[in-house]
């Protein structure tokens, strides 16, 4: 995958008054500034990709400091979005893809709000020219608009990480909202640790730590976290129809499968393939089905697998897939392989093998979000252990990104 971030740029803001805002809003967030004349803003609840607290935050700041604001969303490098705020309003919305067809964005309004002297035609060309990778949009934009472009590619969780302080060691950085041992207010207590570089690789050759590497040059990714679920229109739109025509036929099934109220893209990787998720719940409350697509490079081939899960009330997790098995199920896990399985014979099968179990229903999204988050870190705390996946040294996470950046250039 490619970039995944938020932040919010205010104009010509007092670096007091911002921290004193987001306290006063009970945010969780990271101020830098000022450079070049602007404050940025990482906010933890944005970096979520959720356009409610994107919009909430920059009404609200620009209401109380009385600073325009332009907000940036790139999800994926397929898609940047900008919020353009002012006196507490939404002005301006624009969302460009990669293609070039953007919907919305104002560029004379754009550049006479943030008060810039550019050229409304560059900002134009910006915002509706095709483009690669979507942070080159956002850099573009932002050397047209004199808006800092060091600290323009960064979300909350990459400053949480330590990496702006590393690309801009002599610029002011205030966390707001932390808690008093230093942790965010909605970290989860059972992530594993991270290394210091917040990624890990897959040792293709699976040997143990310590010993040589034999990484697989185009892959890097993090443990998945509740707060990285998304929109739905955030899902690039080939992603989501594959999804969509999963989930329409799930729902057409005799016990019938309601729509979840929430997608999200799986562990956070770098990799030239893209993939995003969904979760749908049995009316009955008993079975869960996790649809995954996953766009393929190359070739551009589209594999969708989905796995039904359903909790005992033991602790054990019943599984149906439609995969084949390519590792051992983990712990407390009885997982039935059925390639090539259609999903009518998929839930049949799910389901005659739920007789004589007591389940525990899905109550609610939170619950199945939570369900769904602590499933996946122990699947991938597990392969840590067995030494499939590997911390990455931050030279190797620059190869990867390196390797992953030129396989899309010669793809394009």
């Amino acid at each position: 995958m490619g970039n995944f971030y938020v932040n919010l740029t205010l104009r010509a803001a007092d670096a007091e008054q911002v921290t004193r805002a987001l306290e006063d809003l009970g945010r969780d967030a990271f101020v830098a500034g000022p450079a070049e004349g602007w404050m940025i803003i990482y906010d933890a609840l944005c970096d979520t990709q959720s356009e409610d607290e994107i919009v909430d935050l920059g009404q609200e700041l620009t209401r109380r400091l009385g600073a325009p604001a332009l907000a940036v969303l790139n999800h994926d490098d397929d898609v940047l979005a900008c919020w353009l705020f002012a006196g507490g309003r939404l002005l301006d919305r624009c969302e460009s893809p990669s293609s070039g067809k953007a919907r919305g964005g104002d560029a004379p309004l754009i550049c006479a709000t943030l008060g810039v002297d550019a050229s409304a035609a560059d900002v134009e060309r910006a915002l509706r020219a095709p483009r690669t990778f979507a942070i080159e949009r956002h850099l573009e934009l932002c050397a047209l608009l004199g808006l800092p472009q060091a600290p323009a590619g960064l979300g909350f969780r990459h400053v949480l990480d330590g990496e702006l302080a590393e690309l801009e060691p002599d610029l002011a950085i205030v966390r707001v909202g932390e808690g008093e041992d230093g942790s965010s207010s909605d970290e989860h207590e059972d992530l594993p640790p991270s290394p210091p570089s917040g990624w890990f690789g897959v040792d293709r050759a699976n040997r143990s730590l310590g010993e040589e590497r034999a990484l697989l040059p185009n892959l890097a990714m993090r443990p998945m976290q509740e707060s990285w679920f998304v929109s739905r229109a955030a899902i690039p739109a080939a992603l989501r129809q594959a999804i969509d025509d999963a989930a329409v036929e799930m729902a057409r099934l005799d016990c019938g499968f309601d729509a979840g109220a929430w997608w999200h893209a799986g562990s956070e990787m770098i990799s030239a393939n893209a993939s995003a998720g969904h979760a749908l719940v049995s009316r009955d409350g008993r079975t869960l089905a996790i649809i995954l697509a996953i766009e393929q490079q190359p070739p551009r081939a589209m594999l969708v697998a989905i796995a039904l899960q359903s909790r005992r009330s033991d602790g054990e997790v019943l599984g149906t897939v439609d995969q084949p098995a390519l590792q051992d199920p983990q712990p407390r896990t009885d997982r039935l392989n059925l390639p090539g399985a259609t999903k009518a014979e998929l839930l049949a099968r799910h389901e005659a093998r739920l007789a004589g179990h007591s389940i525990e229903p899905f109550a609610d999204a939170a619950d199945v979000a939570s369900f769904v988050v602590r499933r996946a870190r122990e699947a991938f705390d597990g392969l840590r252990r067995r030494g499939t996946y590997i911390e990455l040294t931050q030279r190797e996470l620059a190869i990867i990104r390196r390797n992953v950046a030129s396989e899309r250039e010669d793809r394009s």
